[in-house]
């Protein structure tokens, strides 16, 4: 669920063309992030980061020292990695005085500094695709650069508070053609994964990963080539769940025309086969999908989101998927999708997991002409409905566009990406979410005293609100304790239920209502409110076989007695019959009822004056019949 996107503040003060866009986006804490992209400032691109703080996004501010290192006219924010609230790394690229790309990288803490070029990388071309920051001062960056060749090498750098010169990759597979780094990362300092690509010398591209271990990088080692016979692949993503427990995502080709989605898992340092995923073969009959994004939120527990192409009709969607517990589940169209695809285009996008199975994904879609953005959510083991992400649609150019997504807790995520406006400009956006909406309920009681058997007179109204003013769905359950009182299903928010007849006994009842967790809203409990069951009273009818009797044969004479309640239930307990002081027998009722017979010889010759009496026992108060009359005659 999301906030309406709305255009990064502070924007138009520095983009002088109309053409800007957000790249990347980090969230650290809740309501906590960094994004970071370029604007054009005259000719020349720019680069510039905006941060969220207690989820308010401020402006856009230029990244210090890069309009005077970019001489050349070209740069950008191409990836940033926030480990606390407004402590981020970010990196990118420039033009130098030759006109040649460099990379650099820039440091939050509290306050952006100046921006750096990344030494080692130097010559006609360098940039950085992925970074990854675990730690205060421990960033690690991947890229590729020219070597003296001309020739695309892939590059890691690994920050230790400061930066060393950037070093080639080992173990690079390339026959001397191009090769690069397209994603990195580490869950600790110095212990990271790598994916990326690389040129073969008949000119296909073959995948590859790497592993870093205390701070050592193992040699790049190849993905699958016996599966992909002069085909192309390439690794698109790779997320780490614990140190060297990796899942690596792309696409390979195993066959002209054809391409599919792989997966790879690294558990304890070591890199597994390549894994195709379940059911995509179903859903990919145009024979053209892939894997785009990928987000562990612990070891062997990963959520995966790609792309597949529909042979008839033709079209495009995406699919997501998901790891449990090392088990790659079946690959499903992105719920909902469908309805919102009209043009038959849909893109995967970035995915962004803060616990197994509680994720956020998004992508691009058309309708209309024009591409939009959708979002939806995993959570309680399914998928919600993919919406629109509202707010900044599209009314010009080729549509709205996503880059970039993070999620720091279910209820915070940060969105950002780009659009055209009313006169084709490009815009950037951003946009504040949640895997699922926090909620707030409250309770209100109908009375606070109800009588034992006609609780039902006691109506508990619930109310719940969710995030971004959205009413949530599904039920909420009122409790006493450890049980149910009674469950109210929620329409526009609110509802109410009814306590049930003889649910309680008399005395003093605590209820809190909880909001039920859905896929799109997180659970949310009220504070108890107490009511008191007294006791209902009851009617006590006794009832005698004979109204005349011989002494001595009193056992003939059977006593009856009946205890009704005022409401509902059953009194239990038992019941005395007297004549006078004397008692004549007690009944253990069952159902309500019973009867006893008299002893012989109990009473003597005589009229007797005979009453049941009920003491109440539970929910229920005593009560005593009229009298019966009993004459005893020799």
């Amino acid at each position: 669920m999301w906030a309406q996107a709305r255009q990064v503040s502070g924007i138009t003060t520095l983009d002088d063309n109309g053409s800007a866009q957000v790249k990347a986006v980090s969230c650290a804490a809740a309501g906590a992030c960094g994004a970071g992209g370029f604007y054009t400032d005259g000719n020349q691109d720019q680069a510039f980061v905006v941060s969220e703080t207690g989820g308010a996004w401020g402006s856009a501010q230029g990244v210090p020292t890069i309009p005077q290192l970019n001489v050349g006219g070209d740069a950008e924010i191409n990836t940033i990695s926030c480990f606390a609230a407004g402590e981020c790394g970010a990196s990118g690229y420039y033009r130098d005085a030759a006109a040649n790309t460099q990379s650099f990288v820039a440091q939050e803490s509290g306050v952006w500094d100046g921006s750096l070029e990344v030494q080692g990388t130097g010559g006609s071309f360098s940039e950085p695709n992925s970074e990854s920051c675990p730690s205060f001062g421990r960033c690690t960056i991947g890229g590729f650069f020219a070597d003296s060749h001309g020739d695309g090498q892939p590059y890691v750098d690994d920050q230790n508070l400061s930066w060393p010169a950037a070093l080639p990759l080992p173990g690079n597979p390339n026959a001397g053609m191009v090769s690069m780094v397209t994603s990195v990362s580490c869950r600790s300092a110095g212990n990271c994964a790598a994916g990326g690509w690389y040129s073969t010398a008949n000119g296909a591209q073959q995948a590859f990963l790497a592993a870093e271990k205390n701070g050592a990088w193992q040699s790049a080692v190849k993905v699958a080539t016996a599966q992909n016979k002069g085909g192309d692949a390439q690794v698109n993503q790779v997320s780490c769940g614990s140190p060297g427990n990796c899942a690596a995502v792309g696409a390979y080709a195993p066959a002209s025309g054809q391409q599919t989605p792989f997966v790879v898992n690294e558990k304890n340092g070591t890199w597994g086969p390549m894994l195709a995923v379940p059911g995509i073969a179903t859903l990919d009959t145009g024979h053209f999908g892939g894997l785009s994004s990928v987000s562990c939120a612990s070891a062997g527990n990963c959520t995966m989101e790609g792309y597949y192409n529909v042979a008839k009709p033709k079209a495009q969607s995406a699919f997501v998927a998901t790891e449990k517990n090392g088990a790659l589940g079946s690959a499903r169209e992105v719920p909902g999708l469908g309805a919102l695809n009209s043009g038959g285009v849909a893109v995967a996008g970035p995915v962004s997991c803060v616990s197994p199975g509680t994720c956020s994904a998004a992508g691009e879609y058309k309708a209309g002409g024009h591409f939009q953005v959708w979002v939806t959510s995993e959570r309680l083991g399914g998928w919600a409905t993919a919406q629109p992400l509202l707010g900044l649609v599209s009314v010009g150019g080729a549509g709205a566009f996503v880059n970039g997504l993070s999620c720091a807790t279910t209820g915070s995520c940060g969105m950002v990406g780009y659009y055209y406006d009313a006169q084709d400009h490009q815009q950037p956006f951003v946009a504040t979410g949640a895997i699922a909406l926090p909620t707030s309920i409250t309770q209100t009681l109908s009375a606070h005293t109800v009588a034992y058997g006609h609780e039902q007179s006691e109506r508990v109204s619930v109310h719940v609100s969710g995030g971004y003013g959205l009413p949530p769905g599904g039920s909420a359950t009122v409790k006493a304790g450890g049980t149910v009182a009674c469950v109210a299903k929620l329409t526009g928010g609110a509802g109410a239920c009814e306590v049930p007849a003889t649910k309680f006994g008399a005395g003093h009842v605590s209820l809190v209502a909880y909001y039920d967790a859905t896929v799109e809203f997180s659970s949310s409990r009220t504070a108890a409110q107490t009511f008191t069951v007294t006791k209902a009273g009851t009617r006590t009818s006794l009832a005698l076989s004979a109204g005349r009797i011989t002494y001595g044969h009193e056992q003939a004479e059977r006593l009856t007695a009946d205890v009704a309640p005022r409401y509902a239930g059953v009194p239990a307990g038992t019941v005395t019959v007297t004549a006078g002081t004397t008692t004549l027998c007690r009944i253990t009722l069952k159902g309500g009822k019973g009867s006893c017979p008299l002893a012989a010889t109990r009473l003597r010759p005589g009229t007797y004056s005979l009453v049941a009496r009920y003491p109440g026992s539970g929910g229920f108060a005593g009560s005593a019949s009229p009298p019966k009359t009993l004459t005893v005659v020799r």
